[in-house]
């Protein structure tokens, strides 16, 4: 018996009871909290008859060593072996969403949020995580739900709500934003705040006294701005994260408004002071540098990459500064343009490290106001000369941009009033080095299945917000004259589509159901679309640019009512440049009855086709704007005085 007692504690101290795993995890956590990652692999071994505590553990460890992928095994390992702890499907969801995996982020945390007897369903750290996969999946939708969902748990949540706001401003539906951003402003009201709801402005608007409404609200919110007490702004285009890109589709003088707006934000975003640059002799190259955020398929490297690979290399040296650069042909295009080509991240600081050290004499920014990483950049001092462009069709309104790049073919009588930087009026044609479109066959060979045979189909290829309140008279004259028409418009999102049918079935009345809205095409079959349409209508106030140089290039005849200001212009100037007057209206009358007169009669629509295919090569390959704004750039800045120097 004695024996038998001895022997057994003989193998209990050879074969220890194992230890408390929970416990053991514990001390692993610890350790990797004060960066003992050695400690915690010793107490991780530990683990070996506990499978899956094992494999969270060794997943632990490689998280906080930076080894996501070998993390990434180990998690997955853990769930093998206990799928029915989602403690690990919410490891595994994190590590996708640090690898860049968001769809596979996004599918875990839907797992945990549908728990509903589990403390994840509700807790707002995890709904916020899976929202933001959903988003940076492009899964906008789902994001909203969710982040409406945990608003509806933890309403005092500003993230959330933050969050909820922009994408909803993103997403068109300005009024439920600035709604969100209301009870932060009430809240907080910092300048940040104030300055983002001021640009949560509709896409779509009702009519030209909603435009109206939105605009004195705009200014309002703007006053309220530059009469709080200064707040300094680190980085607005992350804590604003919008620019003021709705205002050029308002039909506007936007001048004093976008002017003040740069002072409202100059007031709490001193930015860098001026810098003289660097010291050129006469016989160095001048530096030129681009930036942008659309370097890639996109209509501003389409119109830009002309300039840059233009500029005469034997006087300039040209750099190209591409934010999130893709790889396509377009980007492929403008780094071959250009001498040099830095990619950049989404970061203010590295743009602006990375701009100041390659010591400019001009920097040209290619599209101020589109997006608002280039936006609030152009706020600083980052050359000592300072342009911009018509990658967006307005003045910047910035007092730190110098110079405004437009056309004299582009500008009406007295332009400069329209432009708070001095105005370069470009002699020659406008678009520089643009590339004629090709079918993959002949035009009208083999119509688009979207349009009707027994229609006049009048085709708008432009964004949904183009569609002024102004052009919706037209339409309706076109489809009142012409009893077969049929209008087809763009719905650039299913959002922006849904409000402009609300507000065309009210203006349009009896013939609403005569139009149809697309939904975005691949550029084949845009292309197509553009030359097998009967017409095709330029929208009043902010017009084609790309798209008109395409569709004429087809030979596709384009009808244009002419604006004051530059963004209605386009049309009209790639006209002037052909000789070609007949689509030219002096009215929104006689707009429609060009339109009306191209649809029903076949063989005038044929001749004025002809005249553009005659004509047409004038528009494609021309260095006249890259050597004209060389020849600018050069005396402004050999010129002693020149603008932004100190």
């Amino acid at each position: 018996m004695l024996n038998r007692v001895w022997n057994a504690l003989r193998r209990l101290r050879a074969h220890p009871a194992p230890p408390d795993p929970d416990l053991l995890l514990d001390k692993v956590v610890q350790c990797i909290a004060h960066g003992a990652l050695d400690d915690a692999r010793k107490h991780a071994a530990a683990f070996a008859c506990h499978r899956a505590y094992d494999a969270y553990a060794q997943a632990l460890i490689c998280e906080a060593a930076g080894e996501i992928a070998a993390a990434l095994g180990h998690a997955a390992a853990a769930m093998q072996a206990a799928p029915a702890e989602p403690v690990y499907w919410l490891k595994r969801a994190q590590l996708h969403h640090a690898a860049g995996q968001y769809k596979d982020a996004a599918a875990l945390y839907d797992r945990l949020v549908d728990l509903a007897d589990a403390p994840f369903a509700a807790d707002p750290d995890i709904l916020f995580a899976c929202a933001a996969a959903h988003e940076q999946s492009g899964a906008a939708e789902s994001a909203i739900g969710l982040l409406e969902r945990l608003l509806h748990l933890h309403p005092d949540h500003t993230p959330a709500r933050t969050n909820l706001a922009m994408l909803l401003a993103l997403s068109a539906r300005g009024e439920r934003a600035r709604a969100h951003m209301n009870v932060l402003v009430e809240r907080e009201g910092s300048a940040a705040q104030r300055l983002r709801r001021a640009l949560m402005l509709p896409a779509i608007h009702e009519s030209a006294a909603h435009i109206a409404a939105v605009r004195a609200r705009f200014t309002r919110d703007l006053d309220e701005v530059l009469e709080m007490p200064v707040a300094n702004l680190a980085e607005p285009a992350v804590e604003i994260g919008l620019a003021p890109f709705m205002l050029a589709y308002q039909g506007h003088d936007n001048t004093a408004l976008l002017a003040k707006f740069a002072r409202a934000v100059r007031r709490h975003y001193p930015a860098a002071g001026r810098s003289p640059g660097p010291a050129r002799t006469p016989a160095q190259r001048i530096r030129v540098g681009f930036v942008s955020r659309h370097f890639y398929a996109h209509s501003v490297a389409r119109t830009t990459h002309g300039l840059i690979h233009d500029l005469p290399r034997d006087r300039f040296e040209v750099a190209v500064f591409g934010i999130e650069m893709r790889d396509d042909p377009w980007s492929r295009t403008i780094r071959g343009s250009a001498d040099t080509c830095v990619a950049l991240p989404a970061d203010p600081a590295r743009i602006r490290a990375a701009i100041i050290q390659a010591q400019l004499d001009v920097l040209i920014f290619a599209d101020i106001g589109m997006e608002p990483f280039t936006y609030y950049l152009a706020f600083w001092r980052l050359a000592p000369v300072q342009m911009t462009t018509w990658g967006h069709p307005v003045t910047s309104g910035i007092d730190s941009v110098d110079y405004y790049i437009s056309a004299a073919s582009l500008e009406a009588d007295d332009p400069d009033r329209r432009y708070t930087e001095q105005l370069i009026r470009l002699p020659g044609f406008f678009m520089p080095r643009y590339r004629r479109p090709a079918l993959a066959e002949p035009r009208r060979s083999r119509p688009d299945a979207l349009l009707d045979p027994a229609r006049t189909t009048y085709f708008c290829a432009q964004t949904t917000f183009k569609l002024h309140p102004d052009f919706d008279a037209a339409l309706l004259a076109i489809l009142a004259g012409d009893p077969r028409a049929e209008i087809l418009l763009m719905a650039s999102t299913p959002e922006m589509g849904l409000q402009a049918r609300r507000r065309l079935d009210r203006t349009l009345g009896k013939e609403r159901g005569r139009v149809r809205f697309l939904p975005p095409l691949e550029i084949e079959r845009f292309l197509r679309m553009q030359a097998d349409a009967d017409v095709l209508l330029d929208p009043f106030h902010f017009g084609g640019c790309n798209s008109t140089c395409e569709a004429l290039g087809l030979a596709a005849p384009v009808v244009t009512l002419p604006g004051p200001y530059l963004a209605g212009r386009f049309t009209r100037a790639s006209y002037a440049e052909l000789g070609i007057e007949a689509c030219v209206a002096d009215s929104p009358a006689r707009y429609a009855e060009i339109a009306m007169r191209l649809g029903t009669d076949r063989a005038w629509r044929e001749e004025i086709s002809a005249q553009i295919g005659a004509s047409q090569p004038r528009l494609f390959g021309r260095p006249d704007a890259g050597l004209a704004l060389g020849d600018a750039i050069e005396a402004i800045v050999r010129e002693p005085g020149r603008a932004g120097a100190t």
